[in-house]
């Protein structure tokens, strides 16, 4: 079992990384082989890959604005925001547009902007209008300061990328203490040598069918019978 799972590791590391060196221009085709590697490496028992993953994101940004975020209405808030911005756009270009000599457009873009202003208006009115409360209204006014299309497409994008990327070094030590394991490493090896005989090769094919080979070879004449490691077991219950 375990050599099987070190074969399509590698095979498919080096599938990956011979493809990607394939597409760039041969003075880059070696960013395939690393390319492979982590693959490779990652490939090999995949569920306890994922699982690690997300104990370690819960670990490293538990309490955080990242774990704590309503995703589901930020989706929502990002696709109405998205929405307003086309509709800015198309009445851009239609102002443009309708400012040269063409009737047609001058009345869409009228039409246009006769809905767009019954939307925004009965959605004030929604919003605002049908409450006396002042705490509504102010929190209207910060709904619409804080996700306006600017914001979301803009500021927000940045900010998470610093956040996420603040902590990215402490995710990967834990990460990769996790699942780090000598398979691992001969995996990414071999999933490295096949894509580089791939690549020479010029074949997809024969790199996964190379660097699959490698791996369980290296795996029983390194690994067994030169360095005498015991090949894991798996429990069967």
């Amino acid at each position: 079992m375990t050599s099987l799972k070190i074969f399509f590791s590698c095979a498919f590391g080096a599938l990956i990384g011979t493809f990607i060196a394939l597409q760039l221009s041969p003075v880059l085709w070696w960013v395939g082989m690393p390319v492979g590697a982590v693959v490779g490496y990652l490939s090999y028992e995949f569920k306890k890959v994922g699982k690690a993953f997300k104990d370690v994101w819960k670990s490293v940004y538990t309490g955080s604005l990242v774990s704590s975020t309503n995703w589901k209405m930020l989706g929502w808030v990002i696709m109405a925001s998205f929405i307003v911005t086309i509709s800015a756009g198309v009445l851009l270009v239609l102002v443009f547009l309708s400012a040269r000599d063409s009737s047609d457009l001058t009345v869409f873009l009228i039409f246009s902007i006769c809905i767009e202003t019954y939307v925004m208006v009965a959605t004030a009115f929604q919003i605002i209008g049908g409450y006396k409360d002042e705490y509504i209204i102010k929190r209207a006014k910060a709904v619409i300061r804080i996700w306006n299309p600017i914001w979301v497409f803009i500021y927000y994008p940045i900010w998470g990328l610093c956040y996420l990327l603040k902590r990215l070094p402490k995710f990967l030590k834990k990460f990769f203490t996790l699942i780090h394991s000598d398979i691992r490493l001969l995996c990414a090896c071999d999933a490295a040598i096949g894509t580089g005989i791939g690549y020479f090769f010029g074949s997809v094919v024969i790199g996964a069918l190379n660097g699959g080979v490698l791996g369980v070879l290296n795996y029983y004449i390194v690994s067994i019978k030169i360095l005498k490691l015991a090949p894991q077991k798996t429990n069967r219950k």
